[in-house]
């Protein structure tokens, strides 16, 4: 008999922890917003150069654990081609003629899931959409809750070539792009209050 207690006690704490972690798990929309910066950088044989994403839009639902991402059941980003900005008409319209934006005018992101790192540390897996190219891609990110504000900010290291992009190149061919290029965002998401 105290055997018999004892299992039914032992579950019975089990599925109150389990219900317990069940009810803490919530569901959170969250909305991107215009304040949200994102740099586009690399190479080329005579400099460095960078060039600005002026328009970003994206939505996701994350599944929250307290302060703590645990999974994610949604998440769409778009950024339009003509929203990249160098500050040179001449590299703007390479940029966009490499990107092919007369035939795929955005760049996607779809979040497919997580992998937690550490606590505000994960690696986002989904699939970049760039000239109609798909890629897998994990992202690694760093992220911080306050109040209805999440911040995330991250680097993702790409290859042009992997998404058959051949690297622009100017002045009859001598200026070159390196195939190299670094991606760094700083997103601020604002919870949707239903």
């Amino acid at each position: 008999m105290k055997a018999i207690q004892s299992i039914f006690s032992s579950s019975l704490v089990i599925l109150v922890v389990c219900m317990g972690n069940l009810i803490a798990q919530e569901q959170v929309i969250y909305q991107l917003e215009p304040s949200s910066q994102m740099t586009i950088s690399g190479t080329s044989s005579l400099h460095d150069w960078e060039s600005t994403v002026e328009q970003i839009e994206g939505t996701a639902t994350f599944v929250m654990q307290g302060t703590e991402i645990e999974d994610i059941k949604g998440l769409v980003v778009t950024i339009p081609v003509k929203s990249i900005k160098s500050g040179k008409s001449i590299m703007d319209g390479k940029t966009y003629k490499a990107l092919l934006e007369d035939k795929y005018p955005n760049i996607t992101f779809s979040g497919k899931g997580i992998e937690k790192i550490s606590m505000g540390k994960i690696l986002v897996k989904g699939i970049l959409n760039i000239a109609g190219v798909e890629k897998e891609v994990k992202i690694p990110a760093d992220y911080e809750i306050n109040k209805q504000k999440l911040s995330v900010n991250g680097t993702l290291d790409l290859k042009m070539t992997d998404f058959n992009i051949e690297p622009p190149t100017a002045l009859m061919g001598t200026l070159k792009t390196g195939d190299e290029i670094k991606v760094s965002f700083t997103s601020e998401l604002i919870k949707e209050i239903l």
